[in-house]
């Protein structure tokens, strides 16, 4: 609408943060490259350019950012010519509620088509989710004060608990519950993992503050604390149950979605667009990044009745999407059949199926 130039980066979710950070890297570096070679030093356009990422893509840009000033020593100045703002959309930071459970009973979708073990097999050869479990407990250790004290969505203990006994944290991450995991989880994923949100939440120096900005909403009810029993017996799927309800985005807790230690004057909290996936896609969302692009600042509240508005419509039910796999994997649907071509179904498969 306004006439800007954008570029969409893809990364690979399924990769780790590390080399997905890199790959950004190349990209951003290449694009100035060019850009300098066709025109001149004078268009140099990395100073002036916004990196808006949505989900698991703001964790891969935090993980560029470390990057620069660990792998390149870069200075906190030196990093701040490298993007204008970095503004993320629902970005996991801490974990999602949903993805542990996959480790356990795959992915509903794609579990009508394959067996849930074959998808409990693919779901734990994928390095890069294993960072989308709740965060690892030395984590919330460090920053527990900074948790508390979010004014709209606070967290006050360690949100994923014993099953056995609800006063202890269960770290997702601690080789001591290693057995609690079907033989599909490799551990040295895990591991690795750790180490990757490790380098997500460190701290960045206070000159780059300024430069990052958080959009989250907490207008779904979700899960935001669960409790994890050893693995189930046969013929049952899971032992992660909710331990409490409260608000998210149906993917990521309101409280994961924000950078413990950013200033609330730099979190926007959405009083329109409520679930994960359709953020992005959002008229609200649209606005508030617009705002943060144009004036460096984010809005108050955007209260134009055209924010209440998605560009996608609504997503067709999962009762209707299961209807709809349950009839193509028995042969009683073929390409005549208009729900193939139901956008508002492969909405919801997309929101469903969609780890990263």
């Amino acid at each position: 609408d306004k006439g800007w130039n954008y570029i969409t980066f893809a990364y690979d979710w399924r990769r780790t943060l590390a080399e997905s950070a890199t790959q950004l890297r190349y990209f951003l570096s290449e694009f100035q490259r060019r850009v300098i070679e066709k025109f001149g030093a004078q268009y140099a356009p990395l100073s002036e350019t916004s990196l808006c990422c949505h989900s698991m893509g703001g964790n891969v840009a935090m993980t560029f950012i470390h990057q620069l000033r660990g792998d390149l020593g870069l200075s906190a100045k030196q990093v701040s010519t490298w993007f204008k703002y970095l503004i993320t959309i629902g970005t996991p930071f801490y974990g999602t509620s949903t993805h542990m459970a996959r480790y356990y009973k795959g992915i509903d979708l794609l579990d009508t088509f394959y067996s849930v073990n074959a998808m409990r097999k693919i779901v734990g050869s994928l390095p890069g989710p294993y960072t989308l479990m709740y965060l690892p407990q030395r984590i919330y250790a460090r920053y527990k004060n900074e948790f508390a004290k979010d004014k709209k969505y606070p967290l006050k203990q360690y949100p994923m608990r014993d099953g056995g006994d609800s006063s202890l944290a269960a770290d997702p991450y601690d080789p001591h519950y290693a057995p609690r995991y079907p033989n599909t989880v490799d551990t040295a994923f895990l591991g690795k993992a750790e180490e990757a949100l490790e380098i997500v939440s460190a701290k960045l120096p206070e000159t780059l503050h300024d430069k990052i900005f958080n959009i989250r909403s907490g207008l779904e009810e979700m899960d935001v604390a669960q409790s994890w029993l050893p693995f189930p017996k046969p013929g049952k799927l899971s032992p992660i149950k909710c331990l409490e309800k409260g608000p998210g985005d149906g993917t990521v807790p309101a409280w994961s979605a924000r950078l413990c230690w950013l200033d609330n004057c730099r979190v926007y909290n959405t009083r329109y667009a409520a679930e994960h996936s359709s953020l992005p896609d959002h008229r609200e969302v649209h606005l508030a990044v617009e705002r943060v692009i144009s004036t460096g600042e984010i809005p108050k509240r955007v209260t134009k009745r055209k924010a209440d508005h998605n560009l996608f419509g609504r997503p067709a039910s999962l009762k209707r999407v299961d209807e709809f796999f349950v009839d193509v994997a028995a042969g009683d649907a073929d390409e005549t059949d208009k729900r193939f071509k139901d956008p508002a179904i492969w909405r919801r498969v997309v929101m469903d199926s969609c780890i990263g």
